[in-house]
């Protein structure tokens, strides 16, 4: 729980709760402990986890009793802050689909001068230039396109040290990018998989080692 490396795996959660949305009598649960936790102490923790069956992830920490994971809703205050800079520039991958439109919409709607780039795989013609289009008229000359791979590390690279070198800075990236394959979890096949949830895992990654650098 207390190596970064190792932390990455509470995202396994929303798989076990996807599982437990297609099969009722299925339930999992993500026990996140210490790295250096001795076989006893881990056992007497798995016993106390059982206990506390309706919780999808349950972090065990030194000297400190078990905690799960909840949403807490934020108030807004009567001045509420934008999260975005106005003179920013924000990338959004799957900036296309839909949690990346809405987010392109936020910070064109929000902002003035801010600087959005939505990638995607391939060019952008057909029904994503139709998209594009409508976003555009949030934030005319704003908004800009740009094909990445993010499962290339290389081109991930030059595609982060293009943006800078155009734009002289890089506020934010949001990660939307995904791809939709329909089917029970039971019966996916592990290219199926791997096909799912690489844009995701090792897009973050790509991204996150492309952009170490930016301040």
């Amino acid at each position: 729980g207390d190596d970064p490396e190792q932390s990455v795996f509470a995202g396994l959660s929303g798989l076990l709760k996807s599982a437990a949305l297609e099969n009722p009598q299925f339930h999992g649960q993500l026990v996140v402990s210490q790295g250096d936790v001795t076989a006893s102490a881990l056992a007497r923790q798995l016993d106390q986890a059982q206990a506390l069956a309706t919780e999808a992830v349950v972090r065990f920490g030194r000297g400190i009793s078990p905690m799960g994971m909840h949403w807490r809703e934020q108030h807004e205050t009567s001045d509420p802050v934008s999260a975005f800079k106005d003179r920013g520039v924000y990338l959004i991958t799957g900036g296309l689909g839909g949690l990346g439109a809405l987010f392109a919409k936020e910070i064109l709607e929000n902002t003035h001068h801010s600087h959005v780039i939505l990638s995607g795989r391939g060019d952008l013609s057909g029904e994503k230039l139709q998209r594009f289009d409508t976003l555009s008229a949030h934030g005319a000359g704003r908004l800009h396109y740009r094909s990445m791979d993010l499962g290339e590390s290389s081109h991930v690279d030059v595609s982060i040290s293009s943006i800078i070198a155009e734009y002289g800075r890089l506020d934010g990236i949001l990660h939307s990018a995904g791809m939709t394959s329909d089917g029970f979890i039971l019966k996916k096949t592990a290219i199926e998989f791997r096909d799912v949830l690489a844009p995701k895992s090792e897009g973050a990654f790509n991204l996150d080692m492309a952009s170490r650098s930016v301040e």
